[in-house]
């Protein structure tokens, strides 16, 4: 299919004759003709990445609950995505649900820092305090942060689990909760949008 080409009066661009868009067979693809077309006004969503997951999980790698930050060495692997960015100056939103408890009653830190390809440092940390007699209930925990990308390469997000003794479970059975409840619905997701800068 050929390009389809938008006159300026269509599409209100300023300072520019045309806007060519090409044609797409579900891969987000960009043209420039002419060079240099306005970019996307700030704030304006440029794409939308996410993952779920709702398999039963445990885990006994530990985070400590120190001043230290979290390694990527430590804790277990949670969740991950990729996304190439579109914008080397735009924002990245993230926004992670998790649900987890106590396997075992040592611990009250849950801890689910995010990390940037092999980056030894997290670049943010979610955490989640957890009672004493938490052993009975699975907890909720959704937090978002926001992000500068510098990059338009690809580039693997990931975040990772832990307690900071004991052991983490995941969407596993308790007294009050059933792995599967609602049809394997209830799950894990970690979300990114990116932003115009």
């Amino acid at each position: 299919m050929a390009d389809v080409t938008i006159n300026q009066l269509d599409l209100g661009i300023p300072n520019k004759n045309t806007a060519v868009i090409p044609y797409s067979d579900g891969t987000t693809t960009y043209k420039t003709s002419p060079a240099s077309i306005v970019a996307a006004s700030p704030g304006a969503l440029l794409q939308v990445v996410t993952v779920t997951d709702n398999t039963n999980r445990t885990t006994s790698l530990t985070i400590p609950a120190d001043n230290s930050i979290p390694q990527i060495t430590e804790g277990d692997h949670f969740l991950s995505l990729n996304i190439t960015p579109k914008s080397a100056s735009s924002q990245l939103l993230f926004f992670l649900e998790a649900y987890f408890q106590e396997a075992s009653n040592t611990g009250d830190h849950a801890a689910f820092p995010l990390f940037r390809n092999t980056e030894p440092n997290a670049i943010h940390v979610w955490h989640g305090e957890l009672s004493s007699n938490n052993l009975y209930n699975m907890n909720l925990f959704s937090g978002h942060v926001l992000l500068q990308n510098t990059t338009t390469n690809i580039t693997t997000y990931s975040v990772r689990w832990g307690n900071n003794s004991g052991s983490l479970r995941t969407l596993g059975n308790t007294l009050y909760y059933t792995a599967g409840l609602y049809g394997g619905l209830v799950a894990n997701k970690l979300t990114v949008q990116e932003i115009a800068g």
